[in-house]
């Protein structure tokens, strides 16, 4: 409990100031938080599940889905936590990817350094859809020879460009204006 002290004894109104040593002693009684409170709370919020092995959180989760502890006021996600307090600190350059592709996932047997290109490239987004692709929609081959890069990041067939530039020069297609 904190203490005010008045500035002005004769004031109907004190200021409201805390004496510096209640204010001390009432920092002090904060308790910090201990790893051993981190993982009380780790091992209430988690359930294992038996047929995947993952270890699920039932804890609050990020949007994203990933699952967060609060820790010294700060927004943690568990696995990360976790990974750093078994094999240290994740190294620059590199990201913590879900094998098994559950977010919610804590087990860090379930987990692995990668480069964040390879953590992009193993998902299931636009990116990693597409950079799985081999062929065009027409069936034709993406070799470096044959493929067309585009200054948006997106590529090409040359032999369907060049099909279309036919059609267009024989007017079977008009030229787009």
């Amino acid at each position: 409990r904190v203490s005010f002290t008045r500035a002005n004894p004769t004031s109907s109104r004190p200021p409201m100031t805390p004496s510096t040593d209640s204010l001390e002693a009432a920092l002090l009684a904060v308790p910090m938080k201990r790893t051993s409170d981190i993982a009380e709370r780790v091992e209430r919020y988690s359930t294992q599940e038996p047929m995947s092995g993952c270890i699920l959180w039932a804890g609050c989760l990020f949007s994203s889905g990933y699952a967060l502890l609060r820790v010294n006021y700060h927004n943690k996600r568990v696995h990360r936590l976790l990974w750093e307090d078994l094999y240290g600190p994740v190294p620059p350059g590199f990201s913590l990817d879900h094998r098994c592709r559950v977010r919610s996932c804590i087990n860090t047997k379930h987990l692995e350094l990668v480069t964040p290109r390879e953590n992009t490239l193993r998902g299931i987004g636009v990116t990693a859809t597409n950079a799985r692709k081999t062929h065009c929609p027409r069936g034709h081959l993406y070799t470096p020879e044959n493929t067309r890069p585009h200054v948006h990041a997106w590529r090409g067939c040359r032999q369907c460009q060049r099909a279309v530039d036919v059609a267009r020069r024989l007017g079977i297609l008009r030229s787009q204006q």
